[in-house]
């Protein structure tokens, strides 16, 4: 079986590339989608001189095609709650050409906001969350994964 190896030292070359080559996009497909939900923060929270956010997925690790709950807090630097924050939330996954999804955003106490959206797929995704708050905008960017 390896004759041909030797009477082709080219062919052989190209085998053995394509075959290191296919190991090494396997290895970055699994680096990709497991084993990454470890380093990823529970909450991600904002701050400056005014106020603060926080955005936190109600579980560590989603489910594809199943809703997850999103919660949204808004505070200003003393801890008094924002309750006329304008919030919009979308879910994408960086990096991929799947889209934006659009999430609504409800008033779910005083200055608490919830958001549920379904991911579509596996892998790792991101919540981005935009308060418009008077004239100010703040943009918080939360990474999640899915995974069956």
């Amino acid at each position: 079986m390896l004759n041909w190896m030797n009477r082709r030292p080219l062919a052989a070359a190209a085998v053995m590339l394509t075959v290191c080559a296919l190991g090494l996009a396997l290895l970055l497909l699994l680096h990709r989608t497991g084993g990454a939900d470890e380093a990823l923060p529970e909450e991600t929270a904002w701050t400056d001189s005014l106020i603060a956010l926080r955005v936190r997925a109600d579980m560590a690790v989603g489910r594809p095609m199943q809703e997850q709950l999103f919660l949204i807090e808004a505070h200003t630097a003393d801890g008094l709650p924002i309750d006329d924050a304008q919030i919009e939330m979308k879910l994408q996954m960086p990096g991929m050409m799947c889209g934006e999804f659009a999430v609504p955003v409800v008033r779910s106490g005083s200055g608490h906001y919830e958001a549920r959206g379904i991911p579509v797929m596996d892998g790792r995704w991101e919540a981005e969350v935009t308060v418009q708050i008077g004239s100010g905008r703040y943009i918080v960017r939360h990474p999640f994964m899915v995974r069956r």
